[in-house]
């Protein structure tokens, strides 16, 4: 009988997982191991920059799906099945009547922009914050590595896939030590 071994979910392990897709990425666009390692410092001084002392917490999926799910709903209300609804998407009622409201409020800005446009805030579909960072911070600091800007880009995507494909709806504490057990890892002279 097979034996299957898990590794031992934690901060360092997840910092290492995301670590080492950086630096494999780098390595492969042929960067120096000076450049790679400089890399990977990029991704760890943001993340302690953006979570210092917080939870990190990894998505379970980008959120590019929630749109789609929450236009299903919407098309599929028909006033009075909230609850079928619900029980379909396996969500709460309260979620179902969130998900209407906000798409009729939605509709009703489309048609009415031009003439209320102060009353209904804007709807704002929001990203977790996690991708946010690496999709928003990260690319500039492997630039500054030496990085080509489209090499960047596609390693942020690359990154945010596997974080959440192999730790998805983890939290880990970006605390201080964490910081300092993996920089001292990568380029200690940089301190």
């Amino acid at each position: 009988m097979a034996t299957e071994t898990y590794e031992t979910l934690n901060a360092d392990s997840v910092m290492s997982g995301m670590e080492r897709v950086v630096y494999d990425y780098a390595i492969g666009l042929r960067m120096s191991d000076e450049s790679a390692m400089k890399c990977v410092r990029g991704l760890i001084d943001v993340l302690y920059l953006n979570f210092k002392g917080q939870l990190m917490y990894i998505p379970t999926g980008d959120g590019s799906d929630r749109a789609d799910l929450y236009n299903k709903v919407y098309h599929e209300f028909t006033g009075r099945n909230h609850a079928e609804l619900a029980v379909k998407y396996r969500h709460s009622v309260q979620w179902v009547y969130n998900v209407i409201r906000r798409r009729h409020d939605s509709a009703i800005r489309a048609l009415q922009d031009d003439l209320f446009p102060f009353d209904i805030a804007p709807e704002v579909e929001h990203r977790p914050v996690l991708l946010q960072i690496i999709a928003e911070y990260l690319p500039a600091e492997w630039m500054r590595a030496g990085m080509a800007e489209a090499d960047a880009n596609k390693l942020a995507g690359k990154l945010a896939a596997y974080t959440i494909e192999h730790y998805p709806g983890i939290a880990i504490t970006i605390s201080e030590g964490l910081h300092r057990r993996h920089t001292d890892r990568y380029l200690p002279g940089l301190l």
